[in-house]
């Protein structure tokens, strides 16, 4: 059975609360070509100060997290902060598993 999952667009340089909730990262990809980096936290809530678990890299290839929708677990939240304010990412996650 296909697994739900959910697209949050992000745009802006400030830090965005993608879900408060245990959740599975799927994809982070960037609409176009990215200038900056995306910084992926874990975090139930902004400004944390939580170190990232992961950065995704400037250009347009973006970064997907295992096959099949697999994703990757995060137990308190996800949160996700561009170094570039006129950048656009697409975000793709899903309950975790």
């Amino acid at each position: 059975m296909q697994q739900p999952y959910t697209l949050t667009t992000v745009t802006g340089a400030s830090e965005v609360l993608i879900t408060p909730a245990q959740a599975r990262l799927i994809a982070v990809i960037p609409q176009g070509t990215a200038a900056g980096t995306a910084a992926v936290r874990e975090a139930q809530v902004t400004g944390s100060g939580a170190t990232a678990r992961w950065t995704v890299p400037t250009g347009t290839v973006g970064t997907l997290f295992g096959g099949n929708d697999a994703g990757v677990a995060f137990a308190g939240g996800i949160t996700l902060q561009l170094s570039n304010g006129a950048d656009v990412f697409g975000v793709v996650w899903g309950p975790r598993l």
